[in-house]
């Protein structure tokens, strides 16, 4: 049996120093080519997703006249329909990691699609709240995942111009739909429009299929005559193990499971007692040491990756600059289609046999989860709640998050009660879209300059600083709404807070990597995207009751104005922890206006 043992070894040996297999997969960034269509395809996703949520406001008055129900019972729609897209993230960054974010979109696309057309036969307000609010926020939050994350693994270099491009959709969305949305209304019912928004929705199906999956492009860590030398070691070691079989003291060490020789590199060569024979386990599949070309096309385990959920450029990150192709790279995929095209390129996936081992661990009894548990154990890991600086930023989001909704929500109803008409009223949320972009872009490129004073090199703390005053300023406007009673001042209003706010929504995943750094992203953001959930079934209700109670949306304004406030004077006490933990960061060097002019 020894002999054969050894023979099993040499032979595996033999093959993998024949034909290397890869230490690690790089997804290749294309800044460009494909990449434009997904942009284009992301555009279109947020245009009309964030369109439909952001633009609800002018729904919302209509079924407070229909079922003549309360601003508190009509808000519930609104946080259930954002409140789910949030707290869904986890699920759906599992489904993406394990189906990829074409097969996810247009799962999405269709549940929320039946969702709004479902809820355009409703006989009272539960029935909307289920299927508009419930039904359709299980779908948006399967689109955003996707249409985030693949526009950040298609562009590395120039990331932050593309994720700008992609999220200014939303902006646009809000400005064209809010005002549709009402004509819709006005000349036909808000049954209609609702239907046509599930007519709109389905387009998203088409948006997701131009999410075509990635390549990846192999990378081996050992030069040639370094894998010479690891394969002649294993084999001596294995010879060992053979001739000494018979050893008392050989079978004590096997016996207590303890491992011979750990893995090396992708391939996890281990040797383990199990009823008394020694296996050679491979954790890779076999399809990956067939014929096959240099690259592999990837649909799915991004969210492996640990920069997958920045949006700024990521060749300006210290540990991109350090540690190079490492930086985005996953260390085990196996085939799982046949060839791709005319280049015979494999589709293949992540591991997702519980029982195969992880390929770079040195336990070779640890066990690698499903692509989709995985996710979302990476997205819920309770450890960051024992990171004060985290905990402070989440709480900070929190706080806006309870204030952001609301007043979108309220916004035409309020108009319409300082006597505006139904259509002026509308151009409310229109003007709060376009400034929105306009925001959007202007802070991202603020975001990363240096500023000419003391200190003003310091780009992470600019970015603070800057996210800090906007949220300030966006919620003393807020809390004013009292000042601005004519049509030109309520318009005025609506775009200040969609310019200022804009901040909260394109700098948040730049600040957390600042924060707790970028391998803790995927967690970091999951964790966020919980606090913002539970946050957003707090603040339209909360405002709705307010609102109901004193007869004026002024009170409810104030509210929502002094969350945001607060959440942005808190974050000056950063600086205060990051000294005292002594977790100071780097000072990054890129800007992203060189990024936006080449």
């Amino acid at each position: 049996m020894s002999k054969l043992m050894l023979t099993i070894v040499v032979s595996n040996m033999t093959a993998m120093k024949r034909e290397r297999t890869p230490d690690r997969w790089v997804p290749i960034a294309l800044d460009g080519g494909w990449g434009y269509m997904v942009i284009l395809g992301s555009f279109a996703i947020h245009v009309i997703a964030d369109g439909i949520v952001y633009a609800f406001g002018v729904m919302a008055k209509a079924l407070m006249e229909t079922f003549q129900v309360s601003n508190a019972q009509v808000s519930i729609i609104v946080s259930l329909l954002v409140g789910i897209t949030l707290a869904s993230g986890p699920v759906a960054s599992g489904v993406t990691n394990k189906y990829g974010c074409r097969i996810t979109t247009i799962v999405g696309a269709f549940i929320a699609s039946i969702g709004l057309f479902a809820a355009s036969f409703a006989t009272n307000i539960y029935y909307v709240m289920v299927f508009a609010g419930a039904v359709t926020g299980v779908g948006f939050g399967f689109i955003y995942c996707p249409a985030i994350v693949i526009v950040t693994m298609y562009f590395e270099k120039y990331r932050a111009l593309a994720t700008g491009i992609a999220v200014c959709g939303a902006g646009v969305g809000t400005a064209i739909f809010s005002p549709l949305q009402e004509w819709i209304i006005s000349n036909y019912s808000w049954q209609a429009a609702l239907r046509i928004n599930a007519g709109f929705t389905m387009l998203c199906i088409l948006a997701g299929l131009t999410f075509a999956p990635l390549e990846f492009m192999p990378v081996w860590d050992k030069k040639e005559g370094e894998l010479d030398e690891e394969v002649e070691e294993t084999v001596s070691e294995t010879k060992m193990v053979s001739d000494l079989k018979d050893d008392a003291e050989t079978k004590s060490l096997l016996e207590v499971g303890k491992i011979v020789r750990p893995a090396i590199s992708h391939q996890d060569i281990s040797l383990q007692h199990d009823n008394g024979l020694v296996k050679r386990t491979i954790s890779t599949s076999s399809g990956l040491n067939k014929d096959r070309s240099k690259n592999v096309t990837e649909s799915s385990g991004y969210l492996d990756i640990k920069d997958v959920f920045y949006q700024g450029s990521v060749t300006h990150l210290p540990e991109y600059q350090k540690e190079g192709e490492k930086f985005r790279s996953v260390h085990s995929l196996h085939s799982r289609t046949a060839s791709h095209g005319a280049a015979d390129l494999k589709k293949v996936g992540f591991e997702e046999d519980e029982k195969q081992l992880v390929s770079q661990s040195t336990d070779a009894g640890v066990k690698e989860q499903s692509g989709f548990m995985k996710a979302i154990n990476k997205y819920t890991d309770l450890s960051l709640l024992q990171d004060p600086i985290f905990i402070l930023f989440a709480v900070s989001n929190f706080f806006t998050s309870v204030g952001f909704n609301a007043p979108m929500a309220f916004l035409v109803s309020h108009g319409v009660r300082l006597g505006l008409t139904n259509e002026n009223a509308s151009l409310i949320m229109s003007a709060w879209g376009i400034c929105n972009t306009v925001g959007r872009v202007v802070f991202g490129l603020i975001s990363d300059m240096k500023f000419p004073f003391k200190g003003g090199d310091n780009l992470a703390r600019n970015r603070l600083w800057i996210y800090n005053i906007s949220l300030i300023v966006n919620g003393l406007v807020t809390g004013f709404s009292f000042l601005f009673t004519d049509f030109y001042g309520i318009i005025f209003f609506g775009a200040f807070i969609g310019l200022s706010i804009s901040s909260y929504v394109c700098l948040t995943s730049v600040i957390l990597v600042d924060l707790i750094g970028v391998d803790k992203l995927t967690n970091g953001f999951g964790m966020l995207l919980l606090f913002q959930g539970i946050a957003t079934f707090v603040g339209p209700p909360l405002a709705g009751i307010i609102a109901d109670a004193t007869d004026s949306y002024n009170w409810a304004f104030f509210m929502c104005g002094t969350c945001i406030a607060i959440s942005g004077a808190m974050l000056f006490g950063v600086s205060f922890l990051q000294r005292k933990l002594n977790r100071v960061p780097e000072i990054a060097t890129g800007k992203a206006k060189d990024i936006m002019l080449h």
